[in-house]
């Protein structure tokens, strides 16, 4: 399904190491319309303490051939990261993440907890890997393990 989005976003930097903004994003495809708003934060609490933090909200509609007959629903999303830098390029990181799917109906609620850490061996490469505990309401009632590997070479 092809989808025509715009975006936009604004950004405030308070000081050398704390920066606010927010992030508009409105996409348009056959089955479906979004909306998105967010705010995010990047604060340097000290040269290798620092914290991320974003939270979306997100409304969505899926089209109908009946305009009338078309459900929407209003969803919110939010991540938060605290990282240390131990040594230079090794980050060591707590993430955490929430997320409810249906805010009208509480259905699908996400809840995620891990550590992880984040290398740059070297200008343009990065490694990144992440451990949690993510608990899916609609899915079970037991927390789950979830891990991940990311590779990352820019130019």
């Amino acid at each position: 399904d092809e989808e025509k989005a715009y975006h936009a976003q604004a950004q405030m930097t308070l000081s050398d190491s704390h920066k606010i903004g927010i992030s508009l994003w409105s996409g348009d495809a056959v089955t479906y319309k979004k909306n998105m708003v967010g705010l995010h934060a990047v604060l340097g609490w000290t040269e290798k303490f620092y914290t991320l933090a974003e939270v979306d909200q997100v409304q969505t509609t899926v089209k109908n051939s009946n305009p009338s007959l078309d459900a929407q629903t209003k969803s919110i999303f939010q991540l938060l990261k605290i990282g240390y830098e131990y040594y230079k390029g090794i980050h060591f990181q707590f993430v955490q993440e929430w997320g409810n799917a249906n805010v009208e109906t509480s259905q699908t609620e996400i809840k995620s907890a891990g550590l992880g850490m984040l290398w740059y061996p070297r200008p343009h490469l990065e490694l990144e890997g992440l451990w949690t505990k993510r608990k899916m309401a609609g899915t079970s009632d037991k927390f789950e393990d979830f891990a991940y590997l990311l590779t990352h070479f820019y130019f």
